[in-house]
């Protein structure tokens, strides 16, 4: 019945069988390819359905307010996949490092640092020659603010500000529009007040903040000596979703607007720890007075494999940007839209796990928490224990790094590290689609790996598809390898050196 069907519709007008196509989404549309030949040609031959094949398979979506048609989105989509795949930049230049130029940060294509007396931030939005985005450099100043760290969410045009307390422990966060300075208008309340509880009675000096952002959620890591509270809030309302104060040694990652992940473990001990907990303003109250550490009131926990008696976690954290914008400033004023940006859906989280025989990086598709997450629906249980054997053989992929590198920058779906003996940039495209085309996939079995990093008690065998690919840059030589670190944004790799940095762009 289905196969008489399909080609009853297969006979229909030229036009009327284009028009149902262009309503299917691309998965459909690989799916239709296989039905027959007719569709296959007419697939292959409409424009816009390869269009949307290629976005899919390249895990990326539509700028609909791009200038080009669909023939040249199409076009330049296949040339920035080819110029990542081969890591063929078209530009290389480098640049000297003022003697009071601070840490470089890359958020998406906005390379960003302060100066050391923190009165001025830098803004310098690199350029894409494949997807006409124009270089563009602008300084802001005059925050009225003695001691501050700062995080810029290009996408959203966000620049945070978080004021250190000069005495006490309230803490005041600053939403700033990162073109120009100025309140930011999509936050109803532009200064956000978290007052730390601590049980220290004897002023802290210095307070660190780690950020992080996943559309409207706002969390911020406050430590200040041995005391640890991460605090959540939408920044678009100013409500606050979550407060947990903790111990030991943590970094957090917000998977979406209801889910926030915490990665942990204890000085001295040998295993590491995931728990998701959900973002809630409704149980907000009992997480503050009840929660002394990471393992309460959490929703899912992913179990690791048992871990070698000599192994010893010395520090943990996460790798993984989400910032991809759709709209870029010129110096006329006018914003300049890309055919395409990324798609995060399968972005690559990068786990670092430092221990005291060496690193070993997880990398972990995204992909894979919205299944255990997804787990935790279908269940009837208030929690979920996941054991290694259910997620991590098909959702987890081990990498031990050369002995001598950078830490991992992971954009989309890559994953890059330099490797500083050899002066090689290394990169791994954990991209599903693109990997399962490739002649160059990893083997499957990755447990010799995972056996020599002497980390895992037992063997312990996973893989995901990737491609894998490196180019040398270099000479080590030329270079203060010793001070070298490595960025990655949607079009571009920054490598660091103490007295300059080099700007490949694609």
């Amino acid at each position: 019945m289905g196969a008489a069907t399909s080609r009853s519709f297969a006979s229909y007008p030229t036009e009327l069988v284009v028009y149902v196509l262009t309503l299917l989404d691309a998965e459909d549309l690989l799916d239709c390819r296989l039905i027959c030949k007719r569709f296959q040609e007419l697939i292959d031959f409409e424009v816009k359905l390869q269009y949307k094949i290629a976005l899919f398979e390249a895990c990326q979506e539509d700028c609909p307010s791009s200038s080009l048609g669909t023939s040249a989105k199409l076009e330049t989509l296949r040339a920035h996949q080819k110029a990542w795949s081969t890591l063929d930049w078209s530009d290389s230049r480098e640049f000297e490092r003022a003697d009071d130029e601070g840490r470089l940060r890359l958020s998406g294509n906005l390379l960003t640092n302060i100066n050391d007396a923190g009165t001025h931030i830098r803004f310098r939005q690199l350029p894409s020659a494949i997807r006409g985005i124009p270089w563009k450099e602008w300084t802001l100043t005059d925050f009225g603010l003695q001691d501050f760290e700062y995080f810029v969410n290009a996408s959203q045009d966000l620049l945070v500000l978080m004021e250190r307390p000069t005495e006490g422990r309230t803490h005041r966060i600053y939403l700033r529009k990162a073109s120009d300075g100025l309140d930011h208008p999509s936050a109803t309340l532009t200064t956000l007040v978290h007052t730390t509880t601590g049980f220290y009675t004897d002023p802290i000096q210095n307070w660190d903040y780690i950020p992080s952002m996943e559309g409207p959620i706002l969390g911020i890591k406050i430590e200040g000596d041995l005391e640890i509270e991460f605090v959540f809030w939408n920044w678009h309302t100013g409500e606050k979703k979550l407060h947990k104060e903790m111990g030991g040694f943590v970094r957090h990652l917000i998977l979406d607007e209801q889910h926030v992940m915490f990665a942990w473990f204890t000085l001295g001990d040998s295993g590491c720890y995931l728990n998701i907990h959900e973002l809630s303003a409704t149980n907000l109250d009992n997480v503050e007075s009840h929660a002394s550490d990471v393992d309460s009131y959490y929703r899912c926990a992913l179990e690791f494999p048992e871990t070698h008696d000599l192994t010893r976690l010395t520090n943990i954290d996460f790798a993984h940007s989400t910032d991809s914008s759709m709209a870029y400033h010129s110096d006329t004023g006018v914003m300049v839209h890309p055919p395409f940006s990324a798609n995060h859906g399968h972005d690559s989280i990068v786990l670092d796990l430092d221990r005291e025989r060496g690193n070993l990086a997880l990398v972990i598709p995204c992909t894979t928490f919205y299944k255990a997450l997804d787990a935790v629906r279908a269940s009837s249980r208030s929690r979920l224990d996941i054991p290694w054997e259910q997620w991590g053989p098909r959702g987890a992929f081990y990498s031990k790094p050369p002995a001598q590198w950078t830490s991992i920058c992971t954009f989309g779906t890559r994953c890059l590290w330099l490797d500083c003996d050899t002066g090689t940039i290394e990169l791994v495209d954990f991209n599903p689609y693109a990997a399962r085309r490739s002649q160059h996939t990893q083997p499957s079995d990755r447990e010799a790996a995972a056996r020599d990093a002497m980390f895992f008690h037992d063997m312990v065998a996973e893989s995901i598809p990737n491609r894998a690919h490196h180019r040398l840059i270099s000479s080590p030589d030329r270079m203060d390898w010793g001070g070298t670190g490595v960025l990655m944004g949607e079009d571009s790799i920054v490598i660091l050196d103490n007295d300059t940095f080099r700007l490949l762009t694609f």
